[in-house]
């Protein structure tokens, strides 16, 4: 009977992931996706044209009516101009277009992320995961909007990370988990808040050199050749980006209470200097205090708590950065996770729309929109949503001493190691 059980569950799960996957190819190949993928088809012709170091130096130029109206610098680790690359040769080879290699490459990616989640809480609970929690991710609006339509690299980047828990806890060698936390690292920087929970979570120096050697080589070996013609500029490009700043969360509030109570730009401007090391600063503290004890919580946990306070707590935003939270919805039940997973599926469906000035979507173009900011509707979805990441990052807090003490049936995680 609970086999039976375990197969209907199974194929439910699957059928969602192959409805979500055929919705985000239909999205992909009706579209042309947000601006970032203007961006990407600018970084392969300057690369095609000037090279790597090239594009890091210049950027990519944008013209419209034959004037130019945006400058768009390249910040992204040099690992993805292999990357860009390589879906400039399939897109020449196959004829399909730059734009849907990249959203193709994120939905498969998504499926990934699914088999990866199952996989890494079966193991945990030491049974098949909860239906809903699976459903939850498969059908995730926001996976299906960015992956689908928005047209960047964060699917691949959150496959990666996964990759590096599912490697611990499957009994690979620990270089080879931080080989995996290192790629996710190759294709968006962000995952390098995971470093410090995984390095505390090990259970002897041996294994966290091992870890750190390896996630730190293969991002050396993924930012070849580039990073050695010009190291200082490239790591101060790449490590010094701090996105869209002003619109998402502390930094947008306080800078609605700035401007209307006063004392104006200075408040802001001063919290704006000390957001991002503050950001960091939580990513640690989290990892340190989840790690304090000897009985520690499983590592999915670990980086999905830390994924909700680092969005919490940046002062930057981007309509891809949801896409980091979508495994993690999966730890936890109940209704802050419910109201974050509608409300931030409202809250993209919003800014796509308006980007696209109106449905039916096809280029969602944020620079030559008008400013999003000034929309009343934006600015209630985009405070919904953060209050929402806010309520999910607290229920991660309360429930943490039920994560650490192991279920019934557990797996001991890296009992292997010991």
């Amino acid at each position: 009977m609970e086999l039976d059980s375990h197969r209907k569950a199974l194929l439910v799960a699957a059928l969602a992931a192959i409805g979500a996957f055929a919705a985000k190819i239909a999205i992909t190949v009706n579209t042309y996706g947000s601006n970032d993928v203007l961006f990407w088809e600018g970084n392969l012709a300057k690369v095609r044209a000037d090279g790597g170091l090239a594009l890091y130096h210049d950027g990519i130029q944008m013209f419209r009516n034959g004037a130019l109206f945006h400058v768009e610098s390249f910040n992204q680790p040099p690992f993805t101009i292999h990357l860009v690359s390589m879906w400039g040769g399939v897109a020449d080879e196959t004829g399909f277009p730059l734009r849907f290699w990249i959203r193709f490459t994120s939905a498969l990616a998504d499926l990934g992320i699914l088999a990866l989640v199952w996989r890494i809480l079966a193991r945990w609970r030491g049974k098949p995961p909860r239906l809903m929690a699976i459903l939850m991710v498969a059908l995730s609006p926001v996976a299906i909007m960015v992956s689908g339509f928005h047209g960047n690299t964060d699917a691949i980047m959150v496959l990666f990370s996964l990759l590096s828990i599912e490697a611990l806890e499957s009994g690979w060698p620990v270089w080879l988990a931080g080989a995996a936390l290192g790629m996710a690292i190759n294709i968006k920087i962000v995952p390098i808040v995971f470093g410090p929970a995984v390095v505390l979570y090990l259970p002897s120096m041996r294994q966290r050199a091992e870890f750190a050697a390896g996630a730190g080589l293969t991002f050396l070996a993924g930012s070849l050749p580039f990073l050695a013609q010009d190291p200082l500029f490239l790591i101060n490009r790449v490590f010094g980006y701090s996105g869209h700043l002003g619109h998402w969360g502390f930094s947008r509030l306080i800078h609605v209470a700035a401007l209307t109570f006063g004392p104006g730009e200075s408040l802001y401007e001063a919290y704006l200097r000390v957001s991002k090391p503050l950001t960091m600063i939580a990513a640690l503290g989290a990892a340190l205090w989840m790690n304090r004890k000897p009985e520690k919580p499983p590592l999915f946990v670990q980086y999905g708590w830390i994924s909700f306070l680092f969005l919490m707590f940046s002062p930057a935003f981007g309509a891809q950065y949801l896409s980091w939270l979508v495994p993690w919805v999966a730890v936890l039940d109940g209704w802050a996770i419910w109201c974050y997973w509608v409300s931030s599926g409202l809250f993209l469906f919003e800014i796509y729309t308006y980007w696209s000035r109106g449905l039916p979507w096809y280029l969602a173009d944020m620079i030559y929109t008008a400013d999003l900011r000034g929309s009343m509707l934006y600015f209630l979805l985009e405070t919904l949503c953060w209050i929402t990441v806010v309520w999910v990052a607290w229920t991660f807090w309360k429930r943490m001493p039920k994560f650490a003490a192991a279920p019934a049936g557990e797996v001991k995680s890296l009992s292997h190691l010991h």
